[in-house]
């Protein structure tokens, strides 16, 4: 019994750093709404990718990957791929709105 209240307290507490880390880099990625694409690429550098949405190029989105390397799942007995993707939609040079996926804590 004591086994398993201890294992559910470290998954408790697991969980907790992980949303804490998830909000802050929300926190982070939120901060650039508002400002200039200049500002964004002054702080991120060139995106990875740049996809125009309209054909006047007044709305854009700009794509950043960072691979955080691989690690071991034992389960499985494979390596997996840990990257981070973040987009930001930019319009009229402005940062609009980011979305992000995979591990970008």
């Amino acid at each position: 019994m004591k086994t398993i209240l201890f294992v559910s307290v470290l998954l408790s507490l697991n969980a907790c750093v992980t949303l804490g880390s998830e909000k802050e880099y929300e926190a982070y990625l939120e901060a650039f709404v508002g400002k200039s694409k200049k500002v964004l690429i002054g702080k991120w550098g060139a995106p990875v990718r740049k996809f125009d949405v309209d054909d006047d190029g007044t709305q854009l989105i700009y794509v950043y990957i960072e691979d955080k390397g691989a690690t071991w799942n034992r389960f499985t007995d494979t390596a997996e791929n840990r990257s981070c993707k973040t987009e930001f939609t930019i319009v009229k040079n402005v940062v609009k709105s980011w979305s992000y996926d995979g591990y970008c804590d």
